[in-house]
């Protein structure tokens, strides 16, 4: 991934699969490197908002974790907080779908 970062400056559409330990601090900085995607889908590891929202002409996102976090007692999940940045910085998304967790009092 190293090696893309810098190279991506018209990239429109990623796929992103991996749950490697350093997979998250990879991530996020090849995101943060351009800005140009329209679609972003992660897997098995979580990412930051910050980084996809630097992405402001996103139409599709789609992150899952898929698996419970072995340093917490649930899946890493976006808070509402962080739809609201995300809503703010990506106005033209149409396609989302992303891990909740039901139990957490801020989706009752």
């Amino acid at each position: 991934m190293h090696a893309l970062k810098g190279h991506a400056r018209f990239l429109q559409s990623f796929t992103y699969l991996s749950a490697c330990s350093h997979s998250q601090a990879r991530l996020s900085q090849f995101l943060a490197s351009f800005n140009t995607l329209k679609s972003l889908e992660v897997s098995k590891t979580f990412c930051f908002i910050k980084d996809v929202a630097l992405h402001t002409e996103l139409t599709t996102l789609s992150l899952h974790v898929n698996e419970w976090s072995r340093f917490h007692q649930s899946k890493a999940t976006l808070s509402c907080e962080d739809l609201e940045f995300l809503d703010a910085q990506c106005p033209h998304l149409e396609i989302l779908a992303l891990d909740i967790n039901p139990d957490n009092e801020e989706w009752q």
